[in-house]
């Protein structure tokens, strides 16, 4: 077998992966919390594997935008659409795939949040309630990204024609060199680094140090176990 080939088992109708054994077969049309997230480590590990297809881009595309709101953000999946709020992690792992695959989806999304602006801030990903905007609501300021410039920087790299600013760079570098070293975010550190590949010398810096402390914490697959089961495709075909 192959992850393409086991994948199918852990896949909703709408592409989104299961992250969990005991959500398999369930009847919920989503149990898949980050599906996205779940589903753009699917695509990733394709292309380190090499198994990465034409096919498979297009499916990867076809995916994104069966969960894209009105105003070009992201929905958690097609089935909640906008009745939930999106988070950063979906976009990171969204953008880490578009970028490897070499997708516009990465670009589209930097695009949508370049347009959408509040007061005197852009980059507000609001896909829940996007009319409702007030300054006081903690869902705005969740939205609003930002207040995480290394993952701004991480989007920008991943759409490959965008240099960050120097100084989100150095924001990256760091978000990569003290990422504490739990399950979510060393997903989401690793993530930022597929988004920048080998075009940042502070950032690469910092994956040395990064890499180092995943493996003296057991390695990658033993710490994406502790977000998917031990024997997800995802986790077994790691690279």
């Amino acid at each position: 077998m192959s992850l393409k080939g086991e994948i199918k088992d852990w896949r909703q109708d709408d592409g989104l992966v299961t992250p969990k054994n005991e959500l398999l077969g369930q009847e919920s049309i989503d149990s898949t919390g980050n599906g996205l997230l779940y589903a753009s480590l699917y695509y990733i590990q394709l292309v380190k594997n090499g198994d990465a297809r034409i096919s498979d881009l297009i499916e990867f595309d076809a995916m994104v935008s069966r969960c894209l709101s009105i105003q070009g953000f992201l929905n958690r999946s097609e089935s909640k659409g906008s009745s939930e709020q999106t988070g950063h992690d979906d976009y990171i792992g969204v953008c880490a795939a578009s970028y490897l695959l070499r997708s516009n989806v990465a670009l589209n999304l930097i695009d949508a949040g370049n347009r959408k602006w509040f007061i005197f801030f852009k980059w507000l990903y609001k896909n829940n309630d996007p009319v409702r905007r007030d300054i006081l609501s903690l869902d705005t300021w969740r939205a609003w990204f930002g207040r995480m410039p290394w993952n701004i920087c991480a989007m920008q790299y991943s759409t490959g024609l965008i240099k960050p600013h120097f100084l989100r760079r150095v924001f990256l570098a760091l978000s990569i060199l003290l990422c504490s070293m739990t399950s979510s975010s060393v997903l989401q550190a690793y993530c930022r680094l597929q988004c920048v590949g080998e075009r940042c010398f502070m950032v690469n810096l910092a994956s040395i140090v990064f890499n180092w402390r995943v493996d003296n914490n057991g390695g990658m697959a033993n710490i994406i176990a502790l977000e998917l089961d031990r024997n997800h495709p995802i986790v077994r075909y790691w690279v």
